[in-house]
């Protein structure tokens, strides 16, 4: 890893501890106006959200439905319904939606599957290729991608509909929904570690953004640990607030090093087409 990338890696772990201070003093920001400092974030999420989006589509164009663009397709279907998880808060915070507080961690985590089960699809097709089985996009990943998109959108457009539905059948206290969570880390984890051992096969390209993937994947871990802790478990008894408010924190960080890492396979892919011109 290059002396930059650790660099900026260590700079987006220091935010993460800086999260943490700002959770010890989340109590006294409440009673003073958090509802600015949240908006500020939940902006922040979303601008690192979009460019990653943006970052990953110009992959795309590069190299459409090729054997290397299709992984990439599957990545930014990915990112596209974290973001559809980001707008369900920002719904629920300016009151078009009214969820309580039990559906909207299940909704937000049925689509943290959906886009989770994209990025694993996205892994396997790279493994699979480096060990040989190239298949480029097919009629089959059509359909899985609007399976993905419709199921999504669907989950979305029924939140308020399922909200007292969902509330009145779900009384998960055991945190299941974040050992699911857990477990597509630990699958996607196991995909990611095994393309950057195997990097003279799976190639420089994709191997550039592993760290950075890997990284995202942890912090997405402790958003979910914290909800583990503070909504099923109660182990740490916060206000509601302030457990929203330190999850935001995270997710600004996390979505800066996925920018960063597909940021970094635009610029392996300027610098190996440039080589080719010359």
């Amino acid at each position: 890893m290059r002396r930059k990338d650790f660099c900026f890696i260590f700079a987006v772990l220091f935010l993460l501890f800086f999260s943490c201070l700002t959770f010890a003093k989340a109590q006294e920001m409440e009673e003073k106006g958090s509802e600015n400092t949240a908006n500020f974030i939940e902006g922040l999420i979303i601008l690192f959200i979009v460019t990653s989006i943006v970052l990953c589509a110009n992959i795309v164009k590069k190299f459409k439905t090729s054997l290397f663009g299709t992984p990439f397709v599957y990545i930014l279907m990915g990112l596209f319904l974290m973001g559809i998880i980001r707008l369900i808060f920002v719904f629920n915070e300016f009151k078009i939606f009214s969820l309580h507080e039990e559906s909207l961690v299940i909704l937000w985590h049925m689509v943290f599957y959906t886009s989770s089960t994209s990025f694993f699809i996205a892994l396997d097709k790279i493994k699979k290729t480096a060990k040989g089985n190239m298949t480029s996009f097919t009629r089959k990943d059509s359909i899985i991608l609007a399976v993905l998109l419709v199921s999504s959108v669907t989950i979305f457009a029924l939140a308020q509909p399922l909200n007292e539905w969902i509330v009145s059948w779900f009384r998960d206290e055991l945190g299941i929904q974040h050992f699911i969570a857990f477990a597509f880390a630990g699958l996607l984890a196991s995909r990611l570690l095994w393309i950057k051992i195997n990097k003279k096969y799976s190639g420089e390209l994709i191997s550039a953004i592993i760290p950075s993937f890997i990284i995202f994947l942890s912090l997405m871990s402790f958003v979910h640990f914290w909800e583990l802790l503070t909504e099923s478990w109660k182990i740490i008894h916060v206000p509601g607030a302030t457990i929203e408010l330190v999850e935001q924190i995270i997710w600004v960080p996390a979505f800066a090093i996925m920018s960063y890492g597909i940021l970094q396979v635009n610029l392996v892919i300027k610098k190996t087409f440039s080589a080719v011109k010359k």
